[in-house]
């Protein structure tokens, strides 16, 4: 337990120092899967257009207007539009499977949440109106919020962990060296 305002404050640095590496895997996993998500729904509905047009034109008419007039030509034809249909379905059950958008909502929900923890101890250090005897109090209301936040938090993986810490580093020193100019 820290016994001098700088021991508390540090105490406090290092919270902060550990929500912004969570932060970082969260904004690591939000950026993942919005663009696994927009990637499915670009292909998605590329394909549902290609398949709407056969649909609407109708495969005897499509046929007609590349003139397919031998069998093998009008069953590679039917092929097409059969497979088609199939990596239609293939990506309904990816989106139900992955759930990309729920993953990335989840993920952006847990960056608001480690923000507004990072900001309010940031706040406690800015007012600096503490005494030695409220040490307790507030390092156990911190580290309970800390815990609650961790314990609601999409699990990651210590690859993650570990990808995070790098890249949070990487942005810091960059953060550091503009500061600098």
């Amino acid at each position: 337990m820290p016994t001098t305002v700088e021991d508390f404050i540090k105490m406090l640095n290092n919270y902060i120092e550990d929500a912004k590496i969570l932060r970082q895997i969260h904004q690591n996993k939000t950026f993942r899967n919005k663009k696994f998500n927009t990637r499915h729904t670009v292909i998605t509905i590329i394909i549902s257009s290609f398949l709407s047009l056969l649909g609407f034109r109708g495969l005897e008419s499509i046929r007609q207007v590349f003139n397919l007039t031998k069998e093998h030509q009008i069953r590679a034809l039917e092929f097409v539009f059969s497979i088609l249909i199939f990596l239609f379905f293939i990506l309904a059950i990816l989106k139900l499977v992955f759930r990309f958008e729920e993953k990335y909502n989840h993920h952006s929900r847990s960056v608001v949440i480690l923000s507004g923890f990072i900001r309010d101890i940031k706040d406690i250090i800015l007012m600096n109106e503490f005494e030695e005897r409220q040490f307790k109090n507030i390092n156990k209301e911190i580290r309970e919020r800390y815990k609650m936040i961790t314990e609601i938090l999409p699990p990651s993986s210590d690859k993650e962990h570990r990808i995070a810490k790098e890249d949070y580093f990487k942005k810091k020193l960059e953060k550091e060296k503009l500061n600098k100019s």
